[in-house]
């Protein structure tokens, strides 16, 4: 997919809302992507304000800490997972200039992952994402060895940046699966769902947990968002799941991980 496709197609999608949504809802960031692809350097879509606000993490300080910590696991193995493509024009690191804050991001959560559960992505089968950012998770687990498929469940205008990044960043696009709806039914050998899932609305989460189960989960979470109490809504995941190894650890900006793996 090229700028011009992905704003064609960003055009399709249909009347945008009357009344702009709420403020930190998703409905307002795809509001807001859509006038972005419309008005903005599509080229620089790294750069966007909503992306940075949302999913594209920058050189802040917690990154430093992840940096170190995959130096400290072996960077060899993790170099060429965290190589950042030239598409959408990303902020690099100015101490590793070949790769970005995010990417470095994305691989930490799959050291954490790995370290709690004692899995790594060449032996996990489909994958089930529930909110992909713009593909950064797919792209990383791709090199890290992954090669079953990959399932992103997201808003469309989400799906459509996805795709654009995905496909412009060497992505095995033949695995990878957009799905504009919550159901993809039955298991999964892991279900990633980074904030995502915490920033859901409760109707929605339900019916996510009732579609796909997992041998194994990726999770993290705010304790609270939007007036819900995530900490007790994971805690209820958990009971829900008893034959589910569960390890709880802190991760960036006081939040939470969640990992799982089914016995």
């Amino acid at each position: 997919m090229n700028a011009d496709q992905l704003r064609e197609r960003m055009a399709a999608l249909g009347p945008e809302p009357k009344i702009t949504p709420p403020r930190h809802t998703w409905e307002r960031h795809c509001f807001e992507i859509r006038k972005h692809c419309r008005n903005d350097r599509i080229s620089d879509f790294l750069q966007w304000s909503t992306l940075i606000g949302t999913m594209f993490v920058g050189d802040v300080s917690y990154i430093r800490d992840e940096f170190n910590a995959l130096m400290a696991d072996g960077m060899r193995y993790w170099k060429n997972a965290v190589e950042e493509p030239l598409i959408g024009n990303p902020e690099r690191l100015p101490y590793w200039p070949w790769t970005s804050g995010n990417l470095i991001h994305q691989a930490y959560h799959l050291l954490r992952f790995r370290e709690a559960t004692d899995i790594t992505l060449d032996i996990v089968g489909d994958v089930v994402e529930f909110g992909g950012g713009y593909g950064a998770m797919a792209l990383v687990a791709q090199r890290l060895g992954h090669r079953e498929k990959w399932f992103i469940i997201d808003f469309p205008e989400l799906l459509l940046l996805q795709e654009y990044w995905l496909s412009n960043a060497g992505a095995d696009m033949d695995r990878i699966v957009f799905l504009p709806q919550l159901e993809k039914p039955g298991g999964c050998g892991l279900i990633v769902g980074m904030w995502s899932l915490s920033e859901a609305p409760m109707e929605t989460r339900g019916r996510f947990v009732e579609a796909v189960s997992g041998d194994s989960y990726m999770l993290a979470y705010m304790s609270t968002w939007l007036g819900i109490n995530n900490d007790a809504w994971f805690a209820l995941l958990r009971e829900r799941e008893p034959d589910v190894q569960w390890a709880s650890a802190p991760a960036a900006r006081g939040s939470f991980y969640l990992f799982g793996r089914r016995e």
